[in-house]
């Protein structure tokens, strides 16, 4: 008589006579099932954390160009960008020949090499500030007496300038800068003493007192302000 090798309770090794063994069995089978639903909802849990994170993300980035860092020829820039880029690494090259911690003279020394140089392009053009090093320079809504601060620029920093206007109002006395002030790029518009990194990307134009910043790449005879 052949063997019918087909019941369940057989291949499985469960024999039926033994209900000890038999519940044992079941307890197991339905136990791997429980494990088996768990993992799948563990994994269906990870899939939906992980799309939900980056929904997040793309709802924290900005659309607006990043702010920018100094000294860094990455950044979206206006105008001639490749013009720009050259500038950012003209920046980078005069600020990594000075000594550590150079005076505002050291500064302007070096900066006469640029003396015969005129500005390429269209702008902005870096200049570097060269006021006080624990004050920094004011950057004002204008050029003239009303100006309110919008910021400071610390020492040694770049300012992006657009152009240069003779407002009549000058700060300093005998300075041969005169009058002349220059239209810079600027992330703030709000009266403030907060130091900011001017870039070739920020929204707003404002104001510095051009005695204060020395050019850098060219030798600053940018374009008249209209």
């Amino acid at each position: 008589m052949s063997t019918d090798l087909s019941s369940s309770d057989e291949q499985s090794g469960v024999r039926p006579d033994n209900p000890l063994e038999e519940r044992a069995h079941t307890a197991t089978v339905a136990g791997f099932r429980v494990a088996r639903r768990t993992l799948a909802w563990t994994i269906a849990g990870i899939i939906v954390a992980a799309l939900s994170g980056i929904f997040t993300f793309l709802q924290l980035v900005d659309d607006k160009p990043a702010q920018n860092v100094e000294g860094s020829s990455n950044q979206v820039v206006q105008g001639d960008g490749t013009i720009t880029n050259n500038y950012f690494r003209e920046v980078d090259e005069f600020k990594g020949a000075l000594p550590l911690n150079p005076g505002a003279e050291q500064i302007r020394k070096s900066a006469e090499q640029y003396a015969e140089k005129n500005p390429d392009g269209t702008g902005p053009w870096p200049f570097v500030v060269v006021a006080d090093p624990n004050l920094g320079l004011k950057v004002r809504t204008t050029g003239t007496a009303d100006g309110v601060q919008v910021g400071t620029a610390a020492y040694n920093t770049s300012v992006w300038v657009e152009c240069r206007k003779d407002t009549g109002f000058n700060p300093t006395p005998g300075d041969p800068n005169g009058a002349m002030w220059y239209r810079v790029n600027w992330p703030s518009d709000q009266p403030t003493s907060k130091f900011y990194n001017s870039s070739p990307g920020d929204r707003f134009d404002q104001w510095v007192y051009g005695g204060l910043i020395v050019p850098i790449g060219q030798n600053g005879k940018v374009p008249a302000c209209l």
